[in-house]
């Protein structure tokens, strides 16, 4: 029996998560809220496919991703998210994701998905055609592929009015350091003001 193991900190999530595989035949390995525990638990637990949040405690999802192909995971990785934009489709697929499936509309498309990835598939919504003039959003957009994952993450805490020092004890670096992040993102997105930075973040659904 194939064997899942499911990474999100939404109890909801996890429970839909876990009918679906159960419900198709498969086996749920374990689940966990963080990323932390996630890396720990995929070192000794055999798993065929990690179905895995992109906001979710330290590391967040692309980095536990990123990890996991560094430290050999071989099995199939599906982004389970409330984002459905497309930096963050491409940033999952970058990072080593099989498959993207977006909580907000595309549930009923996991079983499909499931049963895709597994068989050696990839599983991602369709791109859509650029428009023949590009506009602002479309600008933003390739703003946006400047920044690294971290400096993403950064900039949604920061978004949602999480102060500098509480930011620093969620990623587990010092102060500095995410005092250099905000500086690194403003410059590569040309901001001189932070609610600049704010307003953008909000605009590209990062918050």
């Amino acid at each position: 029996m194939k064997k899942i193991f499911i990474v999100d900190d939404h109890p909801v999530s996890q429970l839909a998560v876990k009918v679906v595989a159960t419900g198709n035949g498969y086996e749920v390995a374990g689940t966990c809220d963080n990323g932390r525990d996630a890396l720990m638990s995929l070192r000794t637990l055999a798993a065929d496919l990690v179905v895995v949040d992109i906001d979710i405690p330290p590391p967040n999802g692309l980095e536990v991703i990123k990890r996991l192909r560094d430290e050999g995971f071989a099995g199939g990785i599906l982004v389970l998210t409330a984002h459905n934009d497309q930096h963050f489709v491409d940033r999952a697929r970058t990072a080593g994701a099989n498959g993207f499936i977006s909580k907000n509309n595309q549930l009923d498309q996991l079983a499909d998905a499931f049963r895709a990835v597994m068989n050696g598939y990839e599983f991602f919504p369709q791109r859509q055609s650029p428009a023949t003039a590009v506009t602002p959003l479309q600008s933003e957009q390739e703003l946006l592929s400047l920044l690294s994952n971290r400096e993403v993450q950064v900039l949604g805490y920061i978004a949602r009015g999480e102060m500098l020092v509480d930011i620093a004890e969620k990623l587990h670096v010092s102060n500095k350091s995410v005092s250099t992040y905000k500086r690194r993102i403003m410059s590569k997105l040309g901001f001189s003001k932070t609610l600049e930075m704010i307003e953008f973040a909000k605009r590209n659904h990062l918050a």
